[in-house]
């Protein structure tokens, strides 16, 4: 880029104010393409900055942006500018608005603005004032838009589109001229001229600028799917309200507007008229607040399914006239009001999908009971008719913690009761996972019989048949015998696999009942194509945003067509990818092979393959059950393989498959079906960037796999044990959905990170890796801190290394496009007792800093695994939870995470919550408490298990599974938050003691307050114990003190949190004595300690116990015993004293008055200042102990 002066125009509340200024401009090549660099500008009022790129009246063009928000209002892309006028397109946050402005020089010479058009960014003209209420606060908090600007030159106008998250604005079907827009002033017309930014009171940058005459940067990222649908920005999960309506396919689906991580869901919306072409349109629900009356507590946008209502399907919703502009016709969906509550709404829309009108009420209390639980997840479908008509319908909702699938029923769609149901799972095992995201449709068999057949998350189904028992007034559910489901066991109802991969979820089907869709009378589905939600055999799905940025990553799975199949007694369930047979994909066919006999000397038949967006046919002949596979997505480093094995049956293989980047737990996996008969194989593959699906078996075999291939990995091959025939091997390259073919081709360079942080101590290295649209090379350099980093090249970038503290820049150039990775290295030291490595580093990013260990994951959980193994124990974890989610303590899990332990506490629930991949074992409230200081605690003794939040116990559970870890290892865990841990220990639960002092170790650093010997009923003397950092050090002086050995219990507390633990005292260190000077007439008073004394001897003869006695381990001996000059006192055969009586000055001591009234005075002779008693201290002297 040339560097070129700016001219700036600054209009402070619309008064114009003449500015100048540089910034980095692009060369002025019209109708070509280009990258801008990232642009700063901060305003108060509007300020315009204009490039000197133009475009004419005559020419067409995109210009396109993001624009980030360090603070403010609003910003716009500008076009058609001059210094008299300037066209914007505006997104507005403190409003929620985007608009159309148009600037211009007024009379008075100030510049002036005209508001052409103006949309919601979030919302529409239905939105209510509780709504608007939720939604507008969070909009003015969105830190980053995409804005794009299209303006099409026809023969007979100028034409535009305009668009904010490539989410078409002022009317899908609005067609736009320009110069016929009624609020254009008088005598203005478009006529061309230079793009250029625009912000108003606020400080923003512009980043991904671009223009051309096509989006080319439009979907093309790493790893954008190109012929799957997904959304362009932040985040979505389950598919909803899919229905056919006027020649549209409607897909809704749960969407987070406000970032790439799961949230406050609201319904995110495309439409299609082929299921391959998507329009991404404005998210049409919204939460509604308690006082829009349909339930208690603000009520998110929860999933459901849609229909298209025909008048005459009930009297009552004629009755009400909900489609006015549809002569009483129009849609309807039901979804979960996810408030105090889950309840499910009826809603409506006459706008062919457009907004919505909730309409009723369904309670919870109507199947699930008082008190929320999980009741969600509403599938409508026909349970009777009367010819057509349907004269009852049944409604299906889950309950996730409860395993349960209830129905409703209703004969007019708006009254609804309850109408039994049956148990499904709320654990998972290989074949079975959760009850949620119900479907219920009714399939055509091959043998000519119809069947109700109900779907569980896209992870099982079941086949059987829907009857209405007008006895009971219930729904019942029969299997394939006439059994009733309802009085099984949830273990004995026989359930299928949907899925033999790990990553479909909450799959529905599509309503259609207009003969216009080339899909009438057939059954399509999709899913969420994104993982199973925290499931030990999935990767957890918020961790896809790392490598994705802009999207949460996956989207939907390709719509699939049912079909069901006799095998045996029972059905299978085939799921054939419309692609097969839809002629709305762009293919070009690369590989077509027939009747060829593969070995292993033959050539390789992909060898023409050089594509991740693929399509693969193939049937093969294989009579002698040779092993068999495809490897796709293939470089010299990695490859994904499909195939088949004789004990295996089919796999999907991603353990020699690129993980993006990222350290992903469950990703280097081999997925399996179980043995079937492979004498005839047949596989038909998908392969699209960012996912692989697989359906084998005649289609009863399906794989749905997320994959991070990385994009240079486009070759194939063929692999056999032996030899097989390829009957039929058929090869298509897909072309993208989102783009146009011939659109312009220009380099455009992504990398997988553009700020990285290392540590000396963990994370000492880190890959990045570059992709660029174009075949041109990848050019990676250290413009400062070489002391810090080096580079080591690797197949898809560079590794960077860390050399020393500090920070780095490097620069990365494709062709003409350069960016760069600034990377900060930490210092620091771990203070834990547990051995951290980069091995154990499983998801997130963890690093040793000087603040502490430092985890971070944007969205989602962050693991590390320790080294470190233990089984029963004391281990806590001293942290400051930061800005985000939540933290946990991780225990007892294997190397592969396949059963753990996490306790953890979740900030936005305020609570502490126990769980293992099989369940939650408890939870717990804590209130408010100060995030920046949390000290989380497990005690585990055998399965007994333990969890304090800052010394209160909040969790006391045991864990009955009879396979529940014992032992396994230590880890940490973050979840959407960037935590410290200042400590990390574990805690010993009891010690053996020997003699000298005692080191106890504590979990954390914390100031010890008091320390207690629980055994004998006593608080330690000070002069017994001293404590720093995480060390309490008991002195060898306490343990003289103790009467006997055996078993003491100890209790610390600290300001942070108390612990305890046991002592084994094997012997007890002797009581010593120093010769002692007294003046005449003064008795001696001894402190005896653990010595046990029998008869006294004074000066060789017994001593009369008139003359002593022994309280409280004190000896006293009256005065008159002792003869001036030398005694000698013995004790013990072993232990004597010498005692000089003579004339010495002497300091007299009280001690309190203990409880029975004595009062001792010690007398302590001091000769050139030396203790002459025992050596011990006597100066406290105690209650009598319970252990005495």
């Amino acid at each position: 880029m040339k560097k070129k002066k700016l001219i700036c125009w600054l209009a402070s509340a619309m008064a114009a104010t003449c500015l100048f200024g540089g910034f980095y401009m692009a060369q002025d090549v019209t109708g070509s393409a280009a990258e801008l660099d990232d642009h700063t500008m901060e305003s108060v009022g509007d300020k315009f900055d204009l490039t000197e790129t133009s475009y004419s009246a005559e020419e067409s063009f995109v210009y396109t942006a993001s624009v980030r928000f360090e603070h403010g209002q609003a910003a716009g892309l500008a076009f058609g500018a001059s210094e008299d006028e300037y066209w914007v397109l505006n997104v507005d946050r403190v409003e929620n608005s985007v608009k159309l402005l148009y600037f211009y020089k007024n009379a008075e010479d100030n510049i002036a603005a005209v508001e052409l058009l103006r949309d919601w960014y979030i919302g529409n003209e239905k939105m209510t004032a509780s709504e608007e209420s939720l939604v507008k606060p969070k909009v003015a908090t969105i830190d980053k838009v995409q804005l794009k600007v299209v303006v099409s030159v026809e023969t007979d106008g100028t034409y535009a589109e305009f668009y904010a998250d490539n989410i078409r604005r002022f009317g899908v079907d609005n067609v736009i001229e320009l110069n016929e827009i009624a609020t254009l002033p008088d005598g203005v017309s478009y006529q061309g001229g230079q793009l250029g930014y625009n912000c108003f009171n606020s400080k923003v940058t512009f980043v991904d600028t671009h223009y051309s005459e096509s989006d080319y940067t439009y979907y093309t990222e790493a790893y954008r799917q190109q012929y799957h649908y997904s959304q362009y920005a932040h985040w979505n999960n389950d598919p909803n309200g899919l229905v056919y309506y006027d020649g549209y396919y409607h897909l809704y689906y749960q969407h987070h507007p406000y970032a790439n991580h799961w949230g406050d869901c609201y319904w995110g919306h495309a439409r299609s008229k082929d299921l391959a072409h998507w329009e991404l349109l404005p998210i049409c629900l919204f939460p509604d607040g308690e006082v829009d009356g349909w339930g208690p507590g603000n009520g998110y946008m929860w999933s459901g399914s849609a229909m298209v209502y025909r008048p005459g399907m009930s009297a009552d919703i004629d009755a009400r006239g909900w489609f006015p502009n549809g002569n009483g016709e129009g849609l309807i969906a039901f979804y979960t009001r996810d408030g105090g509550m889950q309840d499910q709404v009826l809603m409506s829309s006459d706008d062919k999908g457009m907004t919505w009108t909730k309409r009723v009420r369904i309670p919870q209390t109507i199947v699930a009971g008082p008190g929320k639980t999980d009741c969600r997840d509403p599938k409508v479908f026909p349970v009777e008719k009367d010819g057509d008509r349907v004269t009852l319908w049944g409604m299906a909702v889950t309950g996730m913690a409860t395993g349960d699938i209830w129905f409703m029923k209703s004969t007019n769609l708006i009254d609804w009761s309850a109408a039994g149901g049956f148990k499904g799972s709320i654990g998972e095992t290989d074949d079975m996972f959760r009850s949620e995201c119900p479907d219920l449709v009714y399939l055509n068999a091959d043998d000519g019989t119809t069947r109700a057949v109900i779907t569980l998350t896209a992870r099982n189904y079941l086949v059987g048949d829907i009857v209405y028992d007008q006895a009971s007034g219930k729904i019942k559910f029969l299997d394939l015998d006439g059994n009733d489901v309802s009085q099984m066991a949830a273990a004995d109802v026989p359930y299928q696999r949907m899925d033999f991969g790990p990553d479909s979820y909450a799959t529905q089907s599509f309503y259609i009942d207009d003969t216009s869709s080339e899909y009438y009378g057939k059954t399509v589905a999709l899913s969420w194509f994104s993982g199973i939600p925290r499931a030990p055999q999935s990767i957890e799905s918020g961790s896809l945003a790392a490598i994705t940025k802009t999207w949460n990553g996956g989207g939907m799975t390709i719509p699939v067509e049912y079909g069901l199949v006799k095998s045996g007694d029972g059905y299978l369930l085939t799921q054939t990818p419309i692609v097969k047979n839809s002629d709305a994909f762009d293919k070009t066919n690369v590989v077509n092979v027939q009747n060829l006999t593969f070995n292993e000397k033959t050539e390789n038949p992909l060898a023409a393959v050089q594509s991740r967006t693929t399509e693969i046919l193939a049937t093969i002949d294989n009579p002698n059950e040779e092993d068999f596979s495809f490897r796709i997505n293939q470089s010299n480093s990695e490859y994904t393989e499909i195939g088949w094995t004789k004990e295996e049956g089919y796999f999907v293989d991603r353990t020699h498959t690129y993980n993006g980047g990222l350290s992903m737990g469950n990703y280097h996996v081999r997925y399996t079906s179980g043995a079937v008969d492979g004498k005839k194989l047949d596989f038909y593959i998908l392969s699209d960037n960012g996912g692989v699906e697989v359906f084998c078996n005649g289609f009863t075999v399906p794989f749905y796999v997320l994959t991070f291939a990385a994009p240079y990995s486009v070759a194939a091959s063929v692999v056999s044990s032996g030899e097989v025939k390829i009957e039929n091997l058929v090869v298509n390259e897909i072309g993208s959905v989102w783009r146009e073919k011939g659109s312009t081709v220009e380099t455009v360079l992504y990398l997988s990170d553009e700020n990285v942080e290392l540590s000396q101590g963990l994370t000492t290295q880190k890959e990045v890796t570059a992709y660029a649209t174009t075949d041109e090379d990848v050019e990676w350099s250290i413009v400062s801190g070489e002391d810090v980093v080096e580079l080591e090249r690797t197949t898809y970038g560079v590794m960077i290394k860390a050399k020393g503290v500090g920070t780095a820049q490097l620069a990365v150039i494709c062709g003409d496009k350069r960016k760069t990775v600034d990377v900060t290295v930490h210092g620091g030291v771990f203070l834990g007792d547990i051995t951290l490595n980069d091995d154990g580093i499983l998801s997130g990013n963890w690093l040793i800093t000087d603040e502490g260990l430092v985890g971070s994951q944007a969205a989602g959980d962050g693991f590390i695994l320790s080294a470190t193994a233990g089984t029963d124990f004391t281990y806590s974890a001293k942290f400051d939870l930061g800005n985000g989610a939540a933290a946990a303590l991780v225990f007892r899990a294997d190397e592969q995470m396949k059963d753990y332990y996490v306790a953890n506490y979740d900030n936005n629930g305020k609570i502490v919550k126990l769980w293992s991949p099989y369940g939650e074992l408890a939870r717990a409230s804590t209130g408010d408490i100060d995030v920046k200081n949390i000290v989380l605690t497990v005690v585990a003794k055998e399965n007994r298990l333990q969890v304090s939040l800052n010394g209160r116990q909040l969790i006391d559970v045991t864990d009955s599974r009879e396979n529940a870890p014992l032992s396994g290892l230590f880890g940490l865990n973050v979840c959407a938050t960037r935590a410290v841990f200042s400590s990390v220990g574990l805690q010993q639960d009891s010690y053996a003691y020997d003699g000298g002092a005692l080191v106890v170790n504590a979990a954390i650093e914390q100031s010890v307050v008091a320390v207690y010997n629980d055994t004998c009923g006593e608080k330690l003397a000070l002069e017994f114990w001293s404590a720093s950092g995480r060390t309490l050090t008991i002195d060898e002086s306490y343990f003289k003190t103790l009467e006997k050995t055996g078993v003491y219990r100890f209790t610390v507390q600290g300001m942070a949190a108390e612990y305890s633990f046991s002592v084994t005292v094997n012997v007890l260190p002797e009581t010593t004595f120093n010769d002692m000077q007294l003046q005449v007439g003064d008795d001696v008073v001894i402190y005896l300690g653990n010595i046990q004394i029998g008869e006294i001897k004074l000066n060789g003869a017994v001593l009369d116990k008139q003359y002593y006695t022994v309280r409280d381990k004190m000896l006293t001996i009256d005065a008159s015993a002792l003869q001036e000059g030398e005694n000698t006192l013995t004790l013990t055969d072993d232990v004597s004293v010498t005692i000089d009586v003579s004339a010495l000055e002497v300091e007299e001591i009280e001690t309190e008055e203990t409880d029975d009234g004595f009062n001792p005075v010690i007398l302590i002779a001091v000769g050139g200042g030396v203790l002459v008693l025992a050596v011990v201290v006597v100066l406290v002297i105690r209650r009598k102990r319970k252990c005495q």
